[in-house]
């Protein structure tokens, strides 16, 4: 804003003062990228991945404690237990 201000000289001068900063918005947390992570499970860190690598990927991230009870790992171990069933017929 501009308020008149008398000047030495005898002229009217304008002296700019900053307006007040915009009140900004709280930043919320992104729940939306964690929450489409939980939904995407074990398998959005193996995105990207090869047939071969992404199998292993898919199991290491099984393995943790978060993952356990996915449907994804549950499945994943299931066909693991079975293959090893097989190998030792």
């Amino acid at each position: 804003t501009a308020t008149p201000v008398a000047s030495s000289t005898g002229r009217e001068a304008m002296t700019i003062t900053a307006a007040a900063p915009a009140a900004r918005a709280p930043e919320l947390p992104p729940a939306a990228p964690v929450a489409a992570a939980r939904e995407a499970g074990p398998m959005a860190a193996c995105e990207g991945l090869n047939f071969f690598t992404r199998a292993l990927c898919v199991s290491r991230e099984c393995a943790a404690p978060q993952w356990r009870a996915h449907p994804r790992c549950v499945d994943a171990r299931r066909a693991d237990e079975q293959r090893q069933r097989r190998m030792e017929q």
